[in-house]
Formats: C-alpha cells, structure tokens, sequence
C-alpha cells in the first residue's frame, strides 16, 4: 500500500476480497483499482467504495491517504473477529461500533486496541496514525484463534 502512495494513488476500495494472499512464498497482492485515483490535495468527490470498508467524512475524500488507512484498519478488525462477525457491518458508523464493541474483549490484543484508538475509532481525521503505525502494531497484535468455521446448517440430511 505505501508503494501505492509513493506512485501518486489512493486504491478507495481495500477489503478482503481485494487483497489476494499466496502462501508459498507468503504474498500479498491487492487487486481491483477500477475506482482507485490520484493522490491529490483536493480531497473533494464522492464517497465510493464497499460499506463498511471505507469512512463518509467531508474531508475523506478521493485524494486522501487516510481512505487506505482507514479500510486496513476495518480489515484488521475483521480479520481478528470470528468469521461472519464483521459481515453486515454497512457503514462508519457500524464498524465504529464493532471497533469498540471488540476493543472492550478482555481477550483483545492491546496492540489491537491502539491500531483501531488510532486510525478506525478516531473522530478527528487530522489526528489520525498513518501505514507505519499500522506495520508498527501489526507487528505486536496477537490475533485470536477459532476453531475451525462450522456452519449452523447442513447442506444435506
């Protein structure tokens, strides 16, 4: 994503069916850019993106990093909640109150807690931490483990 920023782009639709991951040898691949744009000043335009996955502020617009921040920081959360548990999240201020909800879990990461105090739950967008924050706590969260995914239905009697 840095090397996104440094090239002159915001990508304004980061969410977990956008970020390909191969195992051998361990990689991340982003995809989708159809409503990526310049990395610009004027953070004027419109709001676009996957609810849930993107903030509707005034001054979060288009041109702005803190777009990128902010999806990264919904798809951290996510990834440290229980499958299904961040699906039905439909905008700021759902995942604002996912991203509380989780930071009260005594079993939530402390790193976890200051990542999401400092980017998602932030009402001031002037003060929020950008990627090297991010790669920061990234690198000190302890995700939970869940068993495995069982669905509550069965698919055959």
């Amino acid at each position: 994503m840095e090397n996104l920023h440094q090239l002159g782009y915001v990508h304004r639709d980061l969410k977990p069916d956008n970020i390909m991951i191969n195992l051998r040898p361990l990689q991340a691949t982003i995809i989708d850019f159809d409503i990526s744009n310049l990395r610009i000043a004027n953070t004027s335009g419109g709001n676009k993106g996957t609810p849930g996955y993107f903030p509707i502020r005034p001054n979060l617009k288009d041109g702005s990093v803190l777009w990128d921040v902010w999806a990264i920081a919904a798809i951290i959360l996510e990834a440290d909640m229980r499958p299904g548990e961040y699906y039905g999240v439909k905008d700021e201020r759902g995942a604002h109150f996912k991203g509380l909800e989780h930071c009260k879990d005594k079993e939530t990461s402390p790193a976890l807690r200051r990542l999401l105090d400092h980017t998602l739950l932030r009402s001031e967008v002037g003060t929020m931490e950008g990627l090297v924050f991010i790669r920061r706590q990234l690198q000190q969260i302890k995700f939970r483990k869940y068993k495995k995914f069982k669905p509550q239905w069965e698919w055959f009697p």
